[in-house]
């Protein structure tokens, strides 16, 4: 590692070894903001974290209507090692405190945290609200880069890149920096194909929280694989809720209340825990997967080879996307200059289990193409 530093710590460096010079006595007024950007080449924003590091080291104070005073000599300059921690930043849920604990996350910050230990540095979670203070943050731990999780605040991603932290963006697309993201149209386009090719026309969809690229993306997946086929996903039923297996619950309850009638022959969830509580609610109706009802998850999370039946779903190949989410950011540490804002994607693939199945009183299976072509 290079050992690099953010920009506004350069420029606390270089400001704080002019007061040690004593080109800025005791009494002396910094230059302005506008001033301090233009000579650095930086924002106002990075300035002010700076002058903000410096006034929390009793360097100078800020005084309303006068400027940034120097206030007491600087002690002799400590150059403190490269930090070696790396943050993990979630974005904070409305129906739970503690989203590490959600079965998907869990697993990828399990897998980028074994390969951190591989590479010598710590990874540290953390939730962010849009409310958080993130610059406060980011002074308070020094972070050598940041991962940061699905829908986060665009403004502290933003705010991180101006500030020259590397990051990389996971499950989830923001063009001004990397981002790694599994496989969401082919995986969900594999799902819909294994079920069209066993008979099924009949569907009923429960989505995740309709922000987030992956549902976006999973959900034209369906659309196209349904279209394919002749059928149309507007005629189909469906449910959006959020992430969590107590959503999912009610989701698939008020499928079952509203197609008593009609039920579906399959029901496709969004996520596995999603899919998981799909599965609760049709044993509770006295219904049989798959039977009856097949289902189909997406992540493949540890517990589904263990639900009854186990769950056929997609897998994201958690473990490879750790890797390539921590080579991404490392390579921004050794060469920061050597960044490419693209989006990786990670492969997905099916992994058929028991909880799908020919449909009852199905039509002919639909021969479909071994692999969709991508849209």
């Amino acid at each position: 590692m290079s050992g690099k530093r953010y920009l506004y710590e350069q420029v606390y460096d270089s400001l704080k070894e002019k007061i040690e010079s004593g080109a800025y006595g005791c009494g002396d007024l910094l230059p302005s903001e506008r001033e301090i950007g233009e000579t650095f080449n930086v924002d106002r924003t990075t300035v002010r974290q700076a002058l903000k590091m410096m006034v929390a080291d009793g360097l100078v104070e800020k005084q309303a209507g006068v400027g940034t005073r120097v206030v007491q000599q600087a002690p002799p300059a400590h150059k403190p090692s490269p930090s070696r921690m790396l943050a993990f930043f979630l974005p904070t849920s409305t129906k739970k405190s503690d989203r590490i604990t959600e079965p998907f996350y869990a697993t990828l910050f399990y897998n980028l945290e074994k390969e951190c230990k591989n590479h010598n540095y710590t990874l540290v979670y953390s939730t962010l609200d849009s409310n958080d203070d993130f610059p406060a943050i980011l002074q308070g731990n020094n972070y050598a880069g940041i991962f940061f999780t699905s829908n986060v605040d665009r403004r502290f991603i933003d705010y991180a890149l101006s500030a020259g932290i590397p990051s990389v963006l996971l499950n989830d697309y923001y063009p001004p920096l990397m981002s790694v993201v599994p496989d969401n149209f082919y995986g969900m386009i594999s799902a819909c194909e294994h079920l069209l090719s066993l008979g099924h026309r009949r569907f009923a969809l429960i989505k995740g929280i309709s922000s987030y690229l992956s549902t976006a993306e999973r959900y034209s997946a369906c659309v196209v694989a349904f279209q394919r086929a002749g059928l149309d996903i507007e005629n189909m039923y469906s449910e959006e809720t959020t992430w969590e297996s107590g959503s999912g619950y009610t989701a698939a309850r008020n499928i079952l209340e509203k197609a008593a009638g009609d039920l579906p022959t399959a029901i496709i969830a969004f996520n596995d825990s999603l899919a998981m509580a799909a599965l609760q609610a049709v044993h509770e109706k006295g219904l049989r997967v798959p039977e009856d009802i097949s289902v189909v998850g997406f992540d493949d999370i540890e517990q589904v080879k263990h639900t009854y039946p186990p769950l056929t779903t997609v897998s994201q190949n958690i473990p490879l996307f750790a890797k390539t989410a921590l080579h991404n950011l490392l390579t921004q540490l050794d060469n920061p200059s050597d960044v490419y804002k693209v989006r990786v994607i990670i492969p997905s693939t099916l992994v058929v289990r028991n909880s799908t199945g020919v449909p009852n009183a199905s039509r002919p299976p639909l021969q479909l193409p071994k692999k969709a072509a991508r849209a």
